[in-house]
């Protein structure tokens, strides 16, 4: 089963395909009534009434964790879980659009595949060999999630992988662009994000 995540972001540009939709908080009023989700999660700060007849799971407002943190660890509990993918995660605040992207991280560390995803814009936390469906003119960056990286043996890229060596203060990975179809690189050392953006984003 595929899930999505809703997070209280400024918008929500795509529309949700998933059978099964967890709303963080706020995300609920992203979807406007036009969808309607499975849970609830959150301290409820952002939602002015709580809907009736949809489950909800009420979480202390007085916390060190997003409200998007609780619903990535719900959502890899979940039975059945294959694909998590996020919405809303960017757009907001700095410091939320960086603490969605480690939500890859937690789902990663619980052997949950999951991917942010916006208009035009996909992003994943890779740890061993990458390999992705492109389009040509496709904008593909990777950034060092922590520490040291070293990227090698890629493919359907304008720029060459080879040996090449990063870390999260480093913009070398920045930018490159899909020559094919499909791109394809080996992740030596270390952990990444991938980013890929449309070109006509």
């Amino acid at each position: 089963m595929d899930i999505a995540i809703v997070l209280n972001g400024p918008n929500l540009d795509l529309e949700i395909a998933e059978p099964y939709i967890i709303c963080a908080d706020g995300g609920y009023n992203l979807l406007k009534g036009e969808k309607i989700p499975d849970i609830i999660i959150g301290d409820m700060d952002s939602i002015g009434e709580l809907p009736e007849n949809i489950k909800t799971k009420i979480v202390p407002k007085q916390k060190d964790f997003t409200d998007g943190e609780f619903a990535i660890r719900l959502a890899c509990e979940t039975k059945g879980v294959q694909t998590i993918k996020i919405y809303g995660a960017f757009g907001g605040r700095p410091d939320h659009q960086l603490a969605n992207l480690g939500l890859l991280r937690i789902a990663k560390s619980q052997n949950k595949k999951a991917i942010i995803v916006a208009k035009g814009i996909t992003v994943s936390f890779e740890t061993s060999f990458v390999e992705h469906e492109t389009d040509r003119g496709d904008i593909i960056s990777v950034i060092s999630s922590e520490g040291d990286a070293i990227l090698d043996g890629g493919k359907g890229l304008f720029y060459e992988i080879k040996d090449l060596h990063l870390n999260s203060f480093d913009s070398r990975g920045i930018s490159n662009i899909a020559t094919d179809n499909k791109i394809s690189f080996s992740i030596k050392k270390g952990e990444i994000y991938l980013f890929i953006i449309k070109e006509n984003n």
